[in-house]
């Protein structure tokens, strides 16, 4: 079959929809569609791989903001993820078979009026088990609770029976002042519609039932073919009834019925098209119907086969006028396609077309009904306004998402009954009727109007909601083409009617008059009143215009001209300084063309002469000031003007400290104005200076610091010592080697500046000596007492052999090794190294006790002895030999020729007349020791220490002795064997 490709050209309508809620503004169907009604325009959004692809039916539900919650193609339910619910599988699950098949509306999902967290699916469903058909209403509930909040069938509310024979088809709408909705489906058999109340506490199990109407021609067979339908405002249904066979009288009959939503009862009903209608012959699968947001048009699809030279088109309902029909063109541009299967109202106002402009390639379409609430063609029915996404094929059984019309929220403003009328010469009355508020009060409504199309400057208001309305438009311009057009507002948006036209009539045309035009005397801004009339032409729409033939004295930038009415005021400013005569040509020009000019002249005298000066000169360095003065003429005034920018200074005299251009701008009485000479202050700059050392500023005599100025080219410089010049220090640079306060001066192009000041102490190096007390040879165990120079803020560092003695910081060192000693001194600034002195340490003589039997001795020559017995020096005993008189402890004090004493070991003489043999010396090592001492050939005894004192302070059988926790000095030992026999004394010295 073919058909036929027809263009139909449109008046542009400008309208702007709103929908309050967003429950349907995703919508899901046929081979995985998808679009969006969250943007304006709608945005197709591509479909991803788990999308069913739908059948005869869907159904979509998104939050009222516009969030896409989950949807159904009747047999699986899927969330925003496109994933399919844990419970989301309805084909086999309790209650129902694994194959059914489902209608053209079977699925629709409705909020819960009572808990804004869950959702009912109802679901229609055809299936035949062992030769009985059932068709019943099932359904859902959905808690977006559950699954982490993707939502799922509540297990206890899944394909919860309803009702038996039924249609396929399955609309709702909100029970009057309630949250409540009506759930609408038709019998199967019989012509009884149901309304099931959805309510809180869930769906009534009784309906509200209304026998009305024709019944299925062919129930049976093709249960789940037709649409049904409620208008927006839940006041009408609209039904297609299923058909297939011809000849009985309601195959795809139109029916409309009045619906209570308050009771629930349908009334009033209406056959509007039956059969076959304008040689109609569809296929059974081809019905589309829907109603306009404001519930007064119905559309219906009106598909031709029976040659390619029928078009389709669209029955349009005028609701309002007896049903009048308007067939609307169809555009296809294929004739192998089906014709437009369904049509649905969109929540942004328009109703969508789908199938009557999908084409056998990679690109698809839909079409728009974009003013569905104007009647006629003005609907303006675009074709392929509206993409989707590609496909290689089509599914003419796949309709639109079944939705919830009373939920797309409301709409905007209704136009229609647009004329004019008394049209003048520059007045009309033009006329417009808002027949639909749109669900929402009319907020503003009134015209466009201008001499463009789609006017939108200028602008008059019509107070009043609904209905009727114009406006008294004046001040028009004759014998001209107007354009205009209404609009209304309400809380949704603005809807605009399309252009109208009326045409201002022509007059008689006289020229324009101009009055009390005069000559002007003057040099400062002034003004001339004079008048303008027109016979014909406003003094609104009279051009009135100025020349100048003196442009250099009065330019047209300083011409003006004001005035709404006759009277007119021409302002002018003459150039301030210029004098002469200008001539003024002042012109109108009134809309017919005609015109007048009058001319007058002003005349500007010169201002008075006037001269400034600079008494002191014009030229200061920084800081500096220079002051200009003027005298002011004789009742003049005059205006300091500094660089070409007016002062507001009016004295005599004018003080700058900065580089300026200055003259004065002198006002004689009259008001004319002079500029006087001009002159420029010159501001030097003064140099910068800083002065800086290059180390410290105090410093020892013989050394010096630099003195640095900030060294700046084409600088000079002075420098000063304690205010003094100081010859030939004009560096930058001066070295200062004595004490004072220094500073320099700076010097540039006449500007001189004075630095900072830098204090300079030089301080002396102190004197450093060492002295000793005593001698510089002491003896071993002695130390030599050093003196430093004492003096009051010191610091000292003492030296051996020219390095560093830790800890050796103050005025006196005791020096116990024999090396050479220094001292360096330091009185903060300047430091002093003293001469070497040396010291020298002689060792101590060493010696021991002998006994020979009848003296005892010592084997060693000394320069000096005393004996000493239990630690009593023994009176006269001063030689090597001593004869003891009684048992006892026995040491001797030997000296050597340095003056270098010590004690011999202890001689326990316990027995003269025994012990008269002499003892043999133990061989002890190391010796000297600084702990462990060892002895040989000792086995078996006991030894006894002693200090130097004659203390006993170790007794052992053992041959190591250890000292190491003893004090340092000279003990003495002596080893008993086993009969207490003395078999050996010896010395060791402890260090």
């Amino acid at each position: 079959m073919f058909r036929k490709l027809t263009l139909i050209f449109l008046l542009i309508v400008q309208s702007v929809f709103v929908s309050a809620q967003g429950q349907f503004n995703n919508w899901f169907w046929s081979l995985g569609q998808r679009i969006t009604f969250n943007t304006n325009p709608p945005t197709v959004i591509p479909t991803a791989a788990s999308i069913t692809s739908f059948g005869y039916t869907t159904a979509v539900i998104s939050s009222p903001t516009g969030v896409l919650l989950f949807y159904t193609d009747g047999k699986v339910i899927k969330d925003a993820s496109h994933n399919t619910m844990p419970n989301g599988t309805l084909n086999g699950s309790p209650n129902i078979p694994v194959t059914y098949s489902t209608g053209k509306q079977s699925a629709l999902i409705v909020p819960d009026p009572g808990n804004s967290n869950r959702y009912y699916l109802f679901l229609i469903i055809y299936y035949n088990t062992a030769g009985t058909v059932y068709k019943e209403l099932r359904y859902c509930i959905v808690d977006m609770t559950l699954n982490g909040g993707m939502g799922d069938v509540v297990s206890t509310s899944k394909n919860v029976f309803v009702a038996y024979d039924l249609d396929g088809q399955i609309t709702a709408t909100r029970q009057t002042a309630t949250n409540n909705f009506w759930i609408l489906a038709h019998s199967n058999t019989t012509n009884t519609f149901n309304a099931y109340l959805l309510t809180p506490a869930g769906i009534s199990s009784t309906p509200v039932t209304t026998a009305i109407g024709p019944a299925n021609s062919t129930p049976t067979t093709y249960y789940y073919w037709g649409c049904i339908k409620t208008n927006p405002q839940g006041t009408k249904v609209a039904r297609i009834n299923p058909y297939y066979y011809s000849g009985n009288y309601n195959n795809d009959s139109t029916e409309l019925y009045d619906f209570n939503a308050s009771t629930g009862i349908f009334s009033n009903y209406q056959l509007l098209t039956s059969g076959l209608v304008n040689n109609y012959n569809g296929g059974w699968w081809n019905s589309g119907i829907e109603f306009s947001p404001n519930g007064s048009l119905l559309y219906r699809t009106h598909n031709q086969f029976y040659t390619n030279t029928t078009s389709d088109t669209i029955i349009q309902y005028n609701l309002a006028s007896s049903n009048a029909m308007t067939f609307i063109p169809v555009v296809s541009p294929n004739y192998n396609t089906w014709g437009i299967f369904d049509m649905q109202l969109a929540p942004n106002g328009k109703i969508y077309l789908i199938n009557d402009s999908i084409v056998n390639n990679s690109i698809s379409t839909m079409s728009v009904i974009d003013q569905p609430n104007v009647p006629g063609l003005g609907c303006n029915y675009t074709y392929a306004a509206q993409s989707i996404v590609s496909n290689n094929s089509y599914c003419y059984a796949c309709p639109f998402p079944n939705i919830v019309p009373c939920l797309l929220g409301s709409f905007t403003p209704t136009l229609d009954s647009q004329y004019a009328n008394n049209v003048l010469y520059t007045t009309a009355t033009i006329h417009a009727r808002v027949s639909w508020d749109g669900n929402s009060p009319i907020t503003q409504r009134g015209f466009y109007y201008g001499t463009s199309p789609l006017p939108l400057t200028n602008t008059t208001l019509v107070a009043g909601t609904t209905g009727a309305y114009l406006a008294n438009l004046t001040g028009l311009i004759p014998n001209t083409l107007y354009y205009y057009r209404a609009f209304a507002t309400n809380a949704n948006g603005t809807t605009i009617f399309y252009d109208s036209t009326f045409h201002t009539l022509p007059i008689p045309n006289t020229p324009p008059v101009i009055k009390n035009v005069h000559n002007k005397t003057t040099c400062v801004t002034d003004t001339m009143r004079f008048v303008v009339v027109d016979a014909q032409t406003t003094p609104a729409n009279m051009q009135v215009t100025f020349a100048t033939n003196n442009p250099t004295l009065i330019p047209l930038a300083n011409i003006s001209i004001s005035g709404a009415d006759t009277n007119k005021v021409i302002t002018f400013t003459p150039v301030p300084f210029q004098s002469g005569t200008c001539t003024i040509t002042i012109t109108a020009l009134d809309t017919n063309g005609s015109s007048v000019s009058q001319t007058f002249t002003v005349s500007v005298a010169a201002g008075t002469p006037l001269t400034i000066t600079a008494p002191g000169g014009t030229t200061t360095c920084a800081g500096g000031s220079v002051v200009f003065a003027c005298n002011i003429p004789t009742g003049a005034s005059i205006d300091w003007s500094i660089n070409n920018t007016a002062s507001g200074i009016s004295t005599a005299t004018y003080t700058t400290t900065q580089a300026i251009s200055i003259k004065a701008v002198c006002t004689n009485a009259a008001g004319c104005k002079s500029n006087s000479n001009s002159l420029q202050s010159q501001i030097n700059p003064k140099p910068i200076v800083n002065a800086t050392a290059s180390g410290p500023t105090t410093i020892c005599i013989g050394t010096t610091v630099n003195l640095q100025a900030q060294a700046t080219a084409g600088y000079s410089y002075q420098w000063f010592k304690n205010n003094v010049a100081i010859t030939g220090a004009t560096n930058a640079t001066y070295t200062a080697s004595t004490s004072g306060v220094y500073k320099y001066v700076a010097s540039l192009t006449g500007c001189t500046d004075t630095s900072n000041a830098i204090t300079v102490t030089v301080k002396e190096k102190p004197s450093v000596y060492i002295t000793t007390p005593n001698t510089t040879v002491i003896c071993n165990g002695q130390g030599a007492l050093l003196q430093a120079n004492p003096s009051t803020g010191y610091s000292y560092q003492w030296q051996m052999n020219g390095f560093d003695i830790a800890g050796a910081t103050s005025s006196t060192y005791s020096a116990t090794i024999g090396s050479y000693y220094n001292v360096i001194i330091s009185n903060g600034t300047c430091t002093n190294t003293s001469p070497p002195i040396s010291i020298s340490v002689n060792s101590l003589p060493v010696t021991i006790i002998q006994w020979n039997g009848t003296q005892l001795y010592t084997p060693f020559i000394f320069a000096s002895y005393q004996w000493y017995v239990s630690g009593v020096m023994i009176p006269g005993a001063t030689q090597q030999y001593y004869t003891p008189t009684s048992n006892g402890v026995y040491y001797c004090r030997v000296g050597n020729e340095n003056n270098c004493y010590n004690l011999s070991p202890n001689y326990n003489l316990l027995t003269l007349s025994v012990n008269n043999i002499a003892t043999p010396i133990l061989q002890l090592y190391p010796n000297p020791t600084n702990g462990l001492v060892s002895l040989d050939n000792f086995a078996d005894g006991v030894l006894y220490v002693y200090n130097a004192m004659g203390q006993l302070v170790l007794q052992q059988t053992s041959s190591t002795i250890d000292l190491s926790k003893q004090a340092n000095g000279i003990y003495h030992i002596r080893a008993y064997n086993q009969a207490q026999e003395l078999i050996g004394i010896g010395r060791v010295v402890k260090e």
